[in-house]
Parts: structure tokens; C-alpha cells; sequence
């Protein structure tokens, strides 16, 4: 008997340890500090090396020392700041969508107001003439200037001026039709490009006629071999060409 007393005796001993042992409330974590000074912080007893656990400190969740009235009002505050913070981050969503559909809104107009530049063509109207704007090519040469719109004209005819600038030196060996039906001297060659507004005529003819007269704020003729390629209105009032996109004007 006396040899069992000591064993009972520490096992009493340990439980009683135990007992007054302060158990970690819900949310509680430990602090303690190691041989280098460090404070280290661990959520499991079990976790503190043996050496440091006797001065180890018990933290917990604040709301584990209140009661019941004081846990619901704290735990209504704590409701209300995450509606606040749910409905700010929402009207920011908001926000930054409006702001998105504001810009894309905003490129819309802009597409659609480069779109229709590139659809049309400002001329000039002076005396009953229409100038359009043209640049011819040829073998690599690009000569920008004025024609006059005229349906009458078979082919494209341009003076002599424009053939000098592109390099050109046609045979004035036939005859071209302008502008009310006047029949003139004239040379042909093969252009690499004409364009017009959004119209690129590849490979077309052109005649070449000697200018004669007061001199003229145009290099040409725009005849029918461009113009054929093209589905176009003319607006005066704006004094622009209009190019559709249909074969037909409606």
C-alpha cells in the first residue's frame, strides 16, 4: 500500500494541474516568447515547446468575453460595416461599369464618325464643276490632284502636266471625248492605281489631251471607267461625295 500511495498521489497532482490549467476559449491563440526574444504566436497548447509554455499567454476573440447583449450588439456592427462595405463595393462596380459603358459608348460615336468620313469625299463646287480629290499612281509615282466629275468621259483623262508629274510620255495618236462632247487629241496608258475617297480602281486606262485655254484649278477629267466601279451620291449642301455601300442608290 504504501508503494501505490506516490503513484496516486501524482496522478491526484496531475489532475489537479490540469484542472486549474486555463483552457483556450473558442478563438484563443498563444503568445509566447523564445530563447532569442521572438514572440511567436501558435492556436494549439500543444504547439509551445515545454520550456516556454509556463510563460505562455492566453489570448481570445473579443467577443468570447462578453454575454449574450453584449455579443449581439457587437456582432450588429459588425452586420452593418460589411453592408456598408458590400454596398460601397457594389456602387463601385457600378461605377466603373457606367464608366466603361460611357466609353464605349463614347468609341461608338468615334467609329462611327470615322466610318463615315472615310465614306465620304469633300469636293469642291464652283461655276456648275465638280472637283473631287484623286491620287493617281504610276510605277511607283503618286500624283494627288483635282479632276473634274464628268459622267460624259468614257475613261479618266488627265493633261499633260499630270503625265509629266507621273513620268509619263504617251503617243498623241487618238482621240478622247470630254466635257460636252468635244472630241480631242489624246494618248493612253495603262495606270497602276486610281483612288478616289474609298475607291481604289487597279490597272485602268487613262487618256492624256494637251490643256488649252486660261488655266484650270483641276488636272482632268474623272470619267466613267472610275466612276462605273462606284455606287456615290452627291450632297451640295455639304459638298461632299457620299459613298454607298449598295448597288443601288436608295
Amino acid at each position: 500500500m504504501k508503494d501505490a500511495w506516490p503513484y496516486r498521489g501524482a496522478a491526484w497532482l496531475t489532475a489537479a494541474l490540469l484542472f486549474l490549467m486555463p483552457m483556450p476559449a473558442t478563438g484563443a491563440f498563444y503568445k509566447y516568447t523564445d530563447k532569442d526574444g521572438r514572440q511567436v504566436f501558435v492556436d494549439d497548447l500543444g504547439k509551445i515547446p515545454q520550456p516556454y509554455r509556463g510563460g505562455a499567454t492566453v489570448y481570445s476573440e473579443p467577443k468570447d468575453r462578453l454575454n449574450d447583449s453584449q455579443r449581439s450588439k457587437l456582432e450588429a456592427i459588425e452586420a452593418e460595416k460589411n453592408r456598408r462595405a458590400r454596398e460601397n463595393y457594389l456602387q463601385h462596380i457600378e461605377t466603373i461599369n457606367l464608366r466603361q459603358a460611357t466609353e464605349a459608348a463614347r468609341q461608338a460615336r468615334t467609329n462611327r464618325k470615322i466610318q463615315q468620313g472615310a465614306m465620304e469625299t469633300p469636293i469642291t463646287v464652283s461655276n456648275n464643276q465638280i472637283l473631287v480629290p484623286v491620287t493617281i499612281a504610276h510605277l511607283g509615282v503618286e500624283v494627288e490632284t483635282q479632276l473634274l466629275l464628268d459622267t460624259g468621259a468614257s475613261i479618266i483623262t488627265l493633261h499633260k502636266s499630270i503625265a509629266r508629274q507621273l513620268k509619263i510620255a504617251p503617243s498623241m495618236r487618238s482621240r478622247a471625248k470630254v466635257v460636252g462632247g468635244t472630241v480631242i487629241r489624246a494618248g493612253f496608258m495603262q495606270l497602276s492605281y486610281v483612288r478616289v475617297g474609298p475607291l481604289t480602281v487597279k490597272g485602268p486606262v487613262a487618256g492624256f489631251i494637251d490643256h488649252t485655254g486660261p488655266p484650270v484649278a483641276f488636272g482632268g477629267y474623272l470619267g466613267m471607267n472610275i466612276l462605273k466601279e462606284a455606287n456615290f451620291r452627291i450632297d451640295f449642301d455639304r459638298k461632299v461625295i457620299r459613298w454607298l455601300p449598295e448597288p443601288d442608290n436608295r
